[in-house]
């Protein structure tokens, strides 16, 4: 008996997770798909704006690392960050700011997709004036 009720409830998990049912895992610190770090006031030059497309990879996400400068020196400080999965469904990938961002004069991003799915994002950096 104690067996199918162990069976029972692995079974009800399992269904749960392939159907697709909500779970209310309480409040969330912060967006994992998106990443809103400005202060809007201090954001007075746009350093830069582009948007990141990749295609999807069969069975693999898809990966990319964002260097903000490419190359040479940044003469001004971040003070707003925004990176926004321009996914319109549910299978946005995940942004991640490895090194520097707000309060830094760099910033390195790293966007991956989900498995199968189409790198897609929107990426805007802004500075003090």
């Amino acid at each position: 008996m104690a067996n199918f009720k162990l069976f029972s409830a692995v079974a009800a998990i399992l269904i749960a997770s392939c159907v697709g049912a909500s779970v209310d895992i309480g409040a969330r610190i912060s967006d994992d798909r998106n990443i809103d770090q400005c202060n809007a006031a201090a954001a007075k030059v746009k350093l830069l704006q582009t948007n990141i497309y990749e295609p999807a990879k069969f069975l693999l996400p898809v990966t990319r690392t964002l260097n903000y400068p490419e190359s040479g020196l940044n003469t001004h400080r971040i003070s707003c960050l925004k990176v926004m999965n321009m996914d319109t469904g549910d299978h946005g990938g995940h942004p991640e700011v490895i090194s520097g961002g707000v309060g830094s004069y760099d910033v390195q991003i790293r966007l991956t997709s989900q498995w199968g799915q189409p790198l897609n994002f929107r990426v805007e950096i802004w500075a003090e004036a």
